[in-house]
């Protein structure tokens, strides 16, 4: 995946130049000082890549060197990758999971396929959060269509690489405390939380201590703050 790949490549494989990180926004701690080249920096398995300056392409993979004589699977020169046993959902293969065992002693040509099996689907959550669902729920709890994760428009955001195959179904990528949401449509309202079903059995929380969202409930705090301060401000004048 070249996550350790911190090289200097500003090209894309197909020769593009790569724009420079500092112009684009997408809320990733990893950015920070990566001038305009090749990172990976939402963990794509098909390698490093960059936005490009071409107006017609938002973005493309980098040709990037594998190390050579390197004991360690797909480590990209520079810091070596940590192996471990890991589950892989493939683009192009959104109902299958494919999962490799990798050792220090295996080469690039020794990847062992271990098994294969139908991805099962969970159109319920066990708790509040709601990290396991992945069911097709693309509604808001207040009716607002869902925009596709592989869509920047009405919205940019970070995820229309980790969630490339989950269409504009509710999901949980950043484990937000209250449950599953989507981005949507609607350009005058950037998200809201989905009413994702508990499962039998499920961890519920107390009503009690449950929050009452509302469409508004993710405006950042310093424009709330800031408009209150206007606001009283204004009153106080008066």
């Amino acid at each position: 995946m070249g996550l350790a790949y911190n090289g200097t490549v500003s090209k894309t494989k197909t020769g593009r130049n790569c724009k420079s990180w500092e112009r684009i926004t997408i809320n990733n701690e990893r950015q920070t000082d990566q001038h305009n080249y090749c990172r990976n920096l939402h963990e794509d398995l098909n390698g490093p890549w960059c936005f490009t300056t071409d107006p017609d392409v938002l973005w493309e993979y980098c040709s990037i060197p594998l190390c050579a004589d390197s004991d360690v699977f797909l480590e990209y020169c520079g810091v070596p990758l940590c192996v471990r046993l890991l589950t892989y959902i493939l683009f192009g293969l959104k109902n299958a999971a494919f999962r490799y065992v990798m050792t220090l002693t295996l080469r690039q040509s020794q990847m062992v396929l271990l098994s294969h099996q139908n991805q099962k689907k969970q159109n319920c959550r066990m708790n509040q959060q709601g990290k396991n669902y992945t069911g097709k729920i693309n509604k808001t709890r207040f009716g607002q269509k869902c925009q596709a994760w592989t869509s920047l428009v009405p919205n940019l955001h970070p995820f229309w690489i980790k969630l490339a195959n989950d269409e504009n179904y509710c999901r949980n990528p950043d484990t937000e405390l209250y449950g599953p949401w989507c981005y949507t449509t609607d350009p005058g309202t950037r998200w809201e939380y989905c009413d994702i079903p508990y499962c039998e059995g499920a961890d519920k929380p107390s009503k009690l201590t449950s929050l009452r969202f509302s469409r508004y409930t993710r405006l950042m705090p310093h424009l709330i703050l800031h408009c209150y301060l206007k606001c009283k401000a204004k009153f106080t004048n008066q």
